[in-house]
């Protein structure tokens, strides 16, 4: 075929050879076939030809020649030119096997390549070398090292993506490289050769001074190309790489071959192979056996010493140039030492002159006895000769010249001396003489068994099995060898194996029955008694497989009773039948031939026996056997009668005459014609025997009659606990019948399973198919009791397709299956069918049945009441079946009281009789559970019903639902869920019985498995909105409420309809706190059903919410109007239904709530609920009430009673009615007697709940009201209530307590408890400031500060406001840290304002909260906000005193400073008028151009005696202000005066150095400037800082300004000051660069101090950082903007600076 292939190619034209070449693609190894050559040679010769006609394009090429180019090529240059270029070069490269060579890579290319290229051909790589050599141009840098090579491919790829890998090559490998090398390389299936090069510094110094080769065979170093693990290392001393190899190779994975280069210095030579570790070596080669050696350099015994180390090989190849090998005295002291040494190769190369005298030391005695030859053969090289020493293994004097024919002979002659001296006993020499003899001939079959023989007699035994072995080979069918074995397992007892020993007697008895009967039975003997002794020590099992002497023994004795020739006497048969007997009667599974054997023998010794009661027991044993065997059912009663007539009492032969009639008339059980007298008369027979036991086949035939009459409990309860004896497969289909008729699902259709396995087990064999029949109808017949119609009606059908008995059976079945599953149409077809072999009951029952689906009910009672006078006219019972009767009793349910004809009497009647009829079928009491439910209305009767029926068919669903559902009726939770899991656990795909086990899970708080249960349900379809409603109400239970939400949503969008979904999503964003949306969807509910009581108290509780979210955001008014609505919601629930006491308690609730609120907020108008509720309430003419708070409160109470009153065991409620009367007490100035009813009511609540750690709580603050004043019994609940549950609340009251009583530690430790607890309870950090304020005033600031950040606690604002207001009073607190802090920094002035306006909102009338906001808007320049506070402080002032007085003045003050100056607002009539008082005076005149008067008013002060020098000093500095527009040189006087006043005002100081400024006169200036830092009060630190900064300027200092002012900068960048005059100095230096960058550090700073001056400031100084758009100047100016929106300057000036690039959107902002 090749050839004839190859000859064609040369008539193919170009384009052939083109397609041919195409077809014929190379395979991914490269390799190529004869046939592709010869197309390329073709091709090449048509190219040449072509040549003057065409020019041939590199596209024109095949495959096959860019796979020969490509073989020239780089793969990277491959992958780089060629790759991408067209599809056809894509894919051929794609199929070319890639090897990756990174040498030759520079640092770059590297890098990139191992990125790019190396995963694109990661399957085609089949060979990669990886590092630095020598022997080639370095391409990386020095510091770019060989680890690092193979470190940065590790990190890239894995060696484990390299599938097809076959070479790897890796130079100075790490440590870490070789340990990783060794966990990847048992994965690399593909890898065959791996190569480590070791390199040091000295590598090119060094030479080769050795090669070994280690193998475990001596063709793997030759044959290179063999699939087998080659390591080849190249490596230097110390010999790094095979130490790390051995270490970390070792015990994971062997190399068939380890080529090792060893390269060092030549001085250190001799001492190179020293250091190797061999026994290493050996561990990494598995089964080494070959050793090769290449040495270059060195003495011989280093080499020697070194070979030794390896002494069990069995292959050695040594070549040397070095004439100190040559030397065969050496060698053969060294080859001694090996004995498995086999093959020597010896390549020595010698100068001619010596080779004589070097050969000579071969050629001695050690040499000459082992027939070894050692030759010299002269070989040339290189134009010079030399020798070769060879060494030629065994090479022995031919015989093949010698004649066969007297060879023979020889032998023959031997082999009659061996015997002559075996007869002779000289055992050793006859051996060696066969030995000799098998030498020469090794085919000598005799020689053979001498050898073995002569070995036997000198227990040689190895030798002789040898031998045997030997013969058996030559020739297997002779007998003396297998003599042989036997002979040698009698004198060497368990030498050999137990096989081989029993095939020799096999063998022996084979080979000796056909020719010599005598021997067959001799030998068949002894192998007899040898398995007898091994069945003694093997014991019995019933595994044919694992009895093999058994059965080797059955056969043999079955072989000899068979063998005729033998003519055996009766007593040596019997033996040998009766052993047989024994040993087959022990095992259960046999061969059909020895079961055959087994019976033939008990009949044998059932006719030969001549004791009768052996001979009845073989007679039984034989009628047992040939049942088995499958003997007709005649002629096995036939041999059962004749056993009757020897033996009446034959038990087993009466029970098979049952069996078999039994076996017989199972296919008629339905047929009462079926004749049954031979069964009776078997049955009789028994009956009669009084001696026998009654047996199974026995009782089995009474069961069937049983049956055949219906009584179908009665021959199952016989049937019952029966062992598996004879006739056990009648108990099984009898059994399955009964379980079928009794509808008990389980154990029917597990007879049914174990029925078919019996099968086998009928006698009768024509019944069979029958029986399968009636298995087949049980089947169906439960299935239908399962309520798996569809598949019932399939199963009866099959009954339709056999032969059988069941037809009508079947019919019937399926009749009733289309009654099940409404279709009347199919089941007319069935009883159109049927009903001519139906009994009269039954005929009607279908007729009626029919009737219930195919007419109204009405009308099937008509049929039964014209049956039933039938019946009476002709005398007869009337009589329906099961079906029939439930037909008339569901006819009765569906009409029940619509129509005349219905008799609930005889609807139970109906289904009574259905009961009586068959008691265990479950539809009966189903029906009448419904009847129960429905008509009597009488659970308990309906629930026991409902339970019969399950207990008698589980599968039913409409069972299980009524079930379910009466437990349920019943609040049988806990049955209902384990009736539900029983369910579950039976069929999880039941949909409806997941959603009721979620809503019951639900109902007992068993969230987990309500969500788990209701999610299956949403999963399945139909999906409905009840299932997404239940599984957003579980959702809600684990606070999921975004999770409930979406639920009922999805419920709500399923079926717009359902209410409860919507009011449930409605609650849940109530929860959510989206309470606009919720009170949304809850008026449309509301809309939809006025009267849906849920959604009006969810609408109540929404607004409520949001009430209490308004009140804790103190937007009272608005919480107001929200309370309002809640109370109507409430009031509308109540109205609809009054007896909730959950009702109730909302509505108090919602009336307790704005206690908290001022009195003139509260206006709350409510419909007229009852006389007792709204008396003493004047009603308007809508008959609408009003009420504040009080009559909230009141309200409150009456609810709360109200609420007791229908549920008086509720300990909340009594909880909530004291906490409402406390409160009505606190509002009643703590009326005693309130606050006594409100302990009792609290007292009640502990009584009932007595471990609410709530109510304990509650009721210890009740006791320590002071006007209680039970403080023992205070601090007992509290700490009861810390008993049952660590609460911050509690801890917090725990507390108050101390600290009421001065008990200041314990106090600070119940409040540092309660901040452990809940680090978020302003209340314990409001206790701990109220501890600061005694302590350390300063620290009260930061606790009442993070009380205001944690909450609105009216007390955390009162506190915060009043420390910031009295830190800010006093001037010596500006110099402070805290001022800093508080005010410059965290901007506290504006908060303590804002928390002291929310306070003062609930507590208007609190006049220290007023004076203390004022002080607060003063500071902050809101004058007109502070004066409206000082108005209304007086306003709450009902006396003059000196705190009126104090209020007064100050009003004046921020009148004067808010530019409303009024004169006669200032009460300078009391004795103590303070300075504040007469400088702000003066200040007024000031304001009023009263300068001379407000002169006046200051010197009069300053000339009065009682004014101390210090107040006079600051009067003198004020004097010298207001002088200066006046007189500027007295001013400058009346400064220095000051000045010189002890102790000094620091103000004159400041005021001199301005006045000197104005006046020009610097010497003032600086003297006052250096005056200044002297000074101990540094409040006016800010004042330096802006005279220092205005000399400077004056004097033209620019850049030292802007110097100063960045230091400024550095140490207070939260004053807007220093960043102010940094941006004027700035500005000043001309240099716009970093302006942008100071104006964000004003607005970073404290904002709030900008004045309009400064603002406009700002924004002028914006226009000099750019005229073009930037986002970032826009921002700034909004944020100029923000801060001052009234400012119209500020608005022009954006305008201005939009104009620049923008002039139109510019020009529309201007005003």
């Amino acid at each position: 075929m090749l050839s004839s292939e190859i000859n064609f190619i040369d008539e193919l034209s170009y384009r052939q050879i083109q397609c041919e070449l195409k077809k014929r693609r190379l395979s991914s190894t490269g390799k190529k076939i004869i046939i592709v050559k010869r197309l390329k040679v073709a091709y090449e010769n048509e190219i040449i030809k072509s040549q003057l006609s065409k020019v041939t394009k590199f596209h024109d090429l095949p495959n096959e020649i860019y796979r020969e180019i490509f073989d020239y090529l780089c793969s990277f240059d491959i992958m780089h030119s060629f790759h991408g270029l067209n599809h056809r070069l894509s894919e051929v490269i794609r199929d070319i096997p890639m090897k990756l060579n990174f040498n030759s890579l520079s640092q770059i290319e590297y890098k990139r390549v191992l990125k790019h290229v190396v995963p694109k051909i990661i399957d085609q790589s089949m060979s990669i070398e990886i590092g630095q050599s020598y022997k080639i141009n370095r391409c990386f840098s020095s510091l770019y090292s060989s680890e690092s090579l193979i470190d940065s491919f590790i990190q890239s790829l894995d060696f484990n993506q390299f599938v097809n890998l076959q070479f790897l090559s890796l130079t100075s490998p790490s440590q870490s490289q070789l340990e990783l090398l060794s966990s990847v390389i048992p994965n690399m299936l593909s890898l065959r050769s791996l190569r480590l090069l070791e390199q040091n510094d000295l590598s090119k110094l060094n030479e080769t001074i050795c090669k070994l080769v280690l193998a475990n065979n001596s063709y793997y170093s030759h044959d290179k190309r063999c699939h087998r693990k080659h390591l080849f290392i190249e490596t230097n001393l110390p010999f790094k790489t095979l130490t790390l190899l051995h270490k970390y190779f070792i015990n994971k994975i062997s190399f068939d071959c380890i080529h090792i280069d060893i390269r060092c210095a030549l001085f250190y030579y001799p001492r190179a192979l020293t250091h190797i570790d061999c026994s290493g070596l050996s561990n990494l080669i598995s089964n080494m056996t070959y050793f090769k050696i290449d040495m270059k350099y060195g003495t011989f015994q280093t080499t020697f010493d070194f070979i030794q180390r390896f002494s069990t090989i069995h292959h050695l190849s040594v070549k040397t140039v070095l004439e100190a090998y040559a030397n065969g005295h050496q060698w053969a002291e060294l080859l001694a030492q090996m004995p498995n040494l086999i093959k020597l190769d010896l390549d020595i190369h010698l100068d001619s002159y010596k080779s004589d005298q070097e050969l000579q030391t071969f050629q001695t005695k050690f040499w000459s006895e082992r027939q070894w030859i050692v030759q010299f053969v002269e070989s040339h090289h290189f134009s010079s000769s030399n020798y070769k020493l060879f060494f030629l293994k065994n090479k022995m004097a031919s015989a093949a010249s010698a004649d066969p024919t007297v060879i023979a002979k020889e032998i023959k002659a031997q082999l009659k001396q061996a015997r002559e001296l075996f007869n002779q006993k000289d055992y050793s020499a006859a051996l060696k003489l066969c030995e000799a003899i098998v030498k020469k001939d090794k085919t000598c079959y005799t020689g053979w068994i001498m050898i073995a023989a002569c070995a036997q007699e000198l227990k040689q035994f190895h030798q002789a099995e040898s031998a045997l072995h030997k013969a058996i080979e030559l020739d297997e069918n002779q007998s003396v060898v297998y003599q042989g074995i036997v002979q040698l397992s009698e004198r060497a007892p368990g030498f050999l194996n137990e096989s081989d020993i029993t095939s020799a007697f096999r063998k022996l008895c084979s080979l000796t029955r056909p020719t010599d009967p005598t021997k067959f039975f001799d030998h068949a003997k002894k192998y007899i008694e040898y398995l007898k002794k091994k069945i003694e020590v093997q014991p019995v099992t019933t595994n044919e497989q694992i009895n093999p002497y058994r059965i080797q023994l059955a056969e043999l004795c079955k072989e000899i009773v068979e063998e005729k020739r033998l003519q055996l006497n009766q007593d040596d048969e019997r033996h040998y039948r009766l052993l047989s007997t024994e040993i087959l009667a022990t095992m259960k599974t046999i061969s059909t031939i020895l079961n055959e054997f087994l019976s033939s023998n008990y009949f044998w010794l059932s006719q030969s026996s001549s004791d009768n009661v052996l001979r009845l027991n073989y007679y039984e044993k034989y009628i047992q056997s040939i049942c088995q065997m499958g003997r007709s059912s005649a002629d096995i009663v036939d041999y059962c009668n004749e056993c009757l007539a020897l033996f009446p009492n034959s038990r087993i032969a009466q029970n098979t005459i049952i069996i078999i009639n039994l076996e017989t008339l199972l296919p008629q059980i339905y047929d009462s014609l079926a004749p049954i007298a031979k069964l009776t008369d078997a049955l009789n027979r028994i009956r009669s025997d009084e001696n026998s036991q009654v047996s199974i086949p026995a009782i089995c035939g009474k069961a069937y009659f049983s049956i055949r009459n219906g009584k179908y409990s009665t021959a199952l309860e016989s049937l019952l606990n029966l062992n598996e004896e004879d006739g056990y497969h009648l108990v099984i289909i009898l059994k399955m019948v009964c379980y079928a008729h009794l509808h008990i699902i389980k154990e029917t259709i597990d007879m049914v399973s174990i029925a078919r396995t019996k099968l086998t087990n009928f006698i009768v064999k024509d019944v069979v198919s029958s029986i399968e029949s009636l298995i087949d109808l049980c089947l169906a017949m439960i299935t239908y009791d399962q309520g798996l119609y569809d598949k019932s009606i399939q199963l009866f059908e099959k009954l339709h397709h056999v032969t059988n008995k069941f037809h009508n059976r079947a019919v019937y079945g399926q009749f009733n299956a289309y009654i099940k599953l409404n279709k009347p149409a199919e089941g007319r077809t069935c009883y159109d069918t049927i009903k001519d072999n139906l009994e009269p009951n039954q005929e009607l029952s279908c007729r009626l049945q029919l009737a219930l689906l195919e007419e109204y009910p009405s009308e099937l009672l008509k049929i039964v009441q014209a049956a039933l006078k039938e019946a009476n006219e002709n005398e007869e019972l009337f009589e329906l079946t099961v079906q029939g009767w439930l037909s008339v009793g569901q006819a009765y349910l569906s009409i029940q009281r619509s129509n005349d004809m219905f008799d609930k009497d005889q609807c139970k009647y109906a289904f009574d009789k259905a009961i009586e009829l068959d008691e265990y079928f479950w539809e009966s009491y189903a029906c009448l559970s419904r009847f129960y439910n429905e008509i009597e209305q009488s659970l308990p009767e309906a629930l026991a019903y409902s339970k019969r029926a399950f207990e008698l068919n589980e599968n039913i669903e409409s069972v299980q639902i009524t079930y379910v559902d009466n437990l349920l009726q019943a609040e049988q939770i806990y049955d209902a869920i384990e009736i539900l899991e029983r369910i579950l656990a039976m069929n999880n795909m039941k949909t409806w019985a997941h959603f009721r086990y979620g809503l019951v899970s639900l109902r007992i708080n068993n969230v987990y498995n309500a969500v788990k249960a209701l999610q299956i349900v949403s999963r399945r379809p139909p999906v409905s909105g009840a299932t997404w409603s239940a599984l957003g109400d579980a959702h809600l239970h684990t606070n999921n409420l975004k999770t409930a939400l979406s639920c009922y949503h999805k419920a709500t969008s399923l079926e717009r309809e359902t209410l409860y979904s919507l009011t449930r999503q409605a609650f849940t964003m109530t929860l959510l706190g989206r309470f606009i949306e919720a009170i949304s969807l809850f008026d449309e509910v509301i809309d939809q059903s006025p009267k849906y009581l849920l959604a009006r108290k969810g609408k109540g509780e929404a607004h409520l919410y949001l009430a209490i979210q308004q009140v804790g955001l103190y937007k009272d008014q608005s919480a107001v109007i929200q309370v309002q609505q809640s109370l109507t919601a409430f009031h509308d629930a109540v109205c609809l239904q009054s007896n909730y006491a959950c009702l109730w308690k909302k509505y108090g609730d919602a009336c307790m709530l704005l206690h908290p609120v001022n009195d003139d907020l509260i206006y709350i108008r409510l419909p007229s609920l009852t006389k007792k509720f709204d008396e003493n309430k004047i009603k308007d003419p809508d008959g609408c009430i009003v009420l504040r708070k009080i009559d909230l409160l009141q309200r409150a109470q009456k609810c709360y009673m109200q609420a007791i009153r229908l549920k008086s065991r509720s300990a909340v409620y009594w909880s909530c009615l004291a906490q409402c009367v406390y409160i009505q007490a606190r509002y009643n100035s703590d009326e005693q007697r309130l606050l006594v009813l409100a302990l009792e009511y609290m007292k009640v609540a502990i009584s009932l709940k007595p471990n609410d750690h709530l109510i304990w709580n509650a009721l210890g603050v009740i006791a320590a009201h002071p006007v209680m004043n039970e403080s023992g019994l205070a601090q007992h609940c509290f700490f009861k209530s810390l008993q049952l549950q660590r609460s911050a609340v509690v801890y917090t009251n725990l507390g108050f307590l101390y600290y009421r009583h001065e008990n200041i530690d314990l106090a600070n430790k119940a409040f540092s408890k309660a901040q452990q607890t809940d680090p978020a309870h302003a209340l314990a950090w409001i206790g701990q400031a109220l501890i600061a304020e005694k302590i350390d005033y300063n620290e009260s600031i930061d606790l009442y500060r993070h009380c205001v950040d944690l909450s609105n606690h009216s007390q955390g604002l009162y506190g915060y406001g009043k420390v910031i207001a009295h830190l800010l009073i006093k001037p010596n607190n500006k110099s402070t840290d805290i001022y800093r802090y508080s005010i410059d920094y965290l901007n506290g002035n504006q908060r303590a304002a804002d928390a002291l306006t929310k306070y003062i909102q609930r507590n208007p009338a609190d006049i220290n909260a007023l004076q203390c906001l004022a002080i607060l808007h003063e500071f902050n320049q809101r004058f007109t906000q502070a004066t409206n506070a000082y108005k209304l402080a007086l306003s709450h002032m009902n006396q003059q005193n000196e705190l009126s007085n104090v209020i007064r003045n100050d009003y004046a003050r921020v009148k004067c400073r808010s530019g409303d100056t009024q004169l006669d607002a200032f009460v300078l009539t009391d004795n103590k008028v303070t300075l504040l008082n007469v400088l702000w005076l003066a200040v007024a005149y000031g304001k009023m151009n009263k300068q001379t008067e407000a002169i006046e008013i200051l010197k009069s002060v300053i000339d009065d005696s009682a004014t101390s020098n210090k107040d006079r000093s600051v009067l003198l500095t004020f004097l010298g202000l207001h002088q200066r527009k006046i007189d500027p040189q007295a001013a400058v006087k009346t400064l220095f005066k000051s000045y010189s006043t002890k102790p000094v005002c620091s103000s004159a100081v400041t005021a001199l150095c301005a006045m000197g400024m104005i006046i020009a006169d610097n010497r003032i200036s600086a003297a006052a400037l250096k005056e200044m830092p002297k000074l101990t009060d540094s409040n006016y630190t800010m004042d330096i800082h802006l005279l220092t900064c205005l000399s400077m300027l004056l004097s033209n200092k620019t850049r030292e300004v802007y110097s100063y002012t960045m230091n400024a900068v550095c140490y207070y960048p939260w004053l807007t000051w220093t960043w102010i005059l940094a941006l004027i100095a700035r500005i000043q230096t001309g240099n716009p660069k970093g302006v942008l960058q100071m104006i964000e550090g004003i607005c970073c700073s404290n904002f709030s101090t900008v004045d309009e001056k400064m603002t406009i400031f700002v924004a002028k100084a914006l226009h000099h950082i750019s005229v073009e758009r930037n986002e970032h100047i826009l921002h700034l100016f909004q944020m100029l903007i923000m801060h001052r929106p009234a400012l119209l300057d500020l608005r022009i000036s954006l305008a201005q600076y939009i104009q620049n690039f923008d002039s139109l959107f510019g020009q529309s902002l201007l005003p």
